[in-house]
């Protein structure tokens, strides 16, 4: 009788082992994911208060826009931090010069920057988004008809596309042009115009510089525009 009690016990407790490494491993197969995906969602939020966020006065939009205003040069840097091995991410910085600056939306030779002159972008991929993928651009208002002077001159958006297991995240700042009064023909109309001075328009880097270059007016179609040059330097 003792024997078998002791047999008895020991197929207990492999039992109970058994039943423990079981929860463990699927734990561990749950865990995982969502613990990952948490992190992704983390720095995708990270990446757009750092440097698109219009209310973030220390975000790159708000640097460029402090820069056309005050002059001198500002410097933006993209750091993540606090993510352990996903902070690892990789991204692009791309830029599109304006290069016509008195075309409203900017055009260009190339079908496929039609829409994106005037803009930098940083794109990156993430098992986790913040956008409503497949959907274009968010808002899709980057490109439209000029503003108000009284109305910020840059807009923000964003877009998420699926790629793979993740997405493919794209934010861009996209500047505008903005009338005194629309209705008026003969009107006074502004302009930030981005530009590469060294011709560098794609980076892998973290940090984007910002300096101010020359104020040009010019008459066109009646309207005076006034183009404030924004100096790009991708590090």
């Amino acid at each position: 009788m003792i024997v078998m009690k002791a047999q008895q016990d020991i197929i207990s407790v492999v039992m109970i082992i058994t039943v423990a490494l079981g929860l463990v491993s699927t734990a561990y197969l749950w865990g995982v994911p969502l613990l990952k995906k948490r992190a992704y969602e983390s720095i995708v939020n990270r990446i757009y208060e750092s440097a698109f966020n219009s209310n973030n006065q220390n975000s790159l939009v708000k640097k460029i826009e402090y820069v056309a205003k005050y002059g001198g040069e500002q410097t933006f840097s993209l750091e993540l931090g606090g993510e352990g091995s996903f902070a690892d991410v990789n991204w692009v910085w791309k830029l599109y010069p304006c290069a016509d600056p008195t075309v409203s939306v900017c055009s260009c030779t190339s079908p496929s920057c039609s829409s994106e002159n005037n803009t930098i972008q940083l794109s990156f991929l993430s098992q986790a988004t913040n956008i409503a993928a497949g959907q274009g651009w968010i808002p899709n208002t980057c490109g439209s008809s000029p503003g108000l002077v009284s109305e910020d001159p840059s807009i923000v958006c964003g877009k998420a596309e699926t790629s793979g297991d993740g997405f493919e995240l794209v934010y861009k700042i996209w500047f505008r042009e903005l009338d005194e009064n629309p209705a008026d023909p003969n009107t006074r109309a502004y302009k930030y115009v981005l530009y590469a001075p060294t011709g560098v328009t794609s980076s892998v880097g973290k940090t984007v510089r910002i300096s101010k270059g020359d104020i040009t007016s010019q008459i066109v179609n009646g309207k005076t525009l006034i183009t404030t040059e924004i100096k790009i330097f991708l590090v």
